[in-house]
């Protein structure tokens, strides 16, 4: 998942609000709104990646002169072809090696029943 990253010295974004990411991003998922501030420097009022379209090819932190964007630890599934992304149970992450997304039963959880009703239920092609 991309990060946004700070300087850690002073805290400020290191975004100077370019527009690179923007631009080379082929699955064009990324938008960036910038304004000068009163230093006269430009920053970013809005940065915003949709995760809907985003194919993780790690252009963006690629092209990023101040290496302000950069992909965590998940990034295993990524691909430059949106043909890739016809999820299979190969590609998904096992439960083991999740974290911060584990379901425990009451909070969303599908109880052990779905799991037969949606093997039941055909897709319509």
């Amino acid at each position: 998942i991309h990060k946004l990253l700070r300087l850690l010295e002073s805290g400020n974004e290191r975004c100077i609000g370019c527009g690179l990411c923007e631009k080379i991003c082929i699955a064009n998922c990324i938008r960036i709104d910038t304004k000068i501030d009163e230093n006269g420097r430009k920053i970013p009022t809005e940065y915003t990646i949709n995760f809907g379209r985003c194919i993780f090819c790690g252009y963006c932190a690629e092209v990023c002169p101040e290496l302000a964007i950069v992909h965590g630890p998940d990034y295993e599934n990524a691909s430059d072809q949106r043909a890739h992304y016809a999820l299979k149970e190969d590609m998904l992450t096992p439960i083991d090696k999740l974290t911060e997304q584990k379901e425990y039963p009451g909070f969303g959880a599908p109880t052990p029943e779905a799991d037969k009703l949606i093997k039941k239920t055909p897709l319509a092609y």
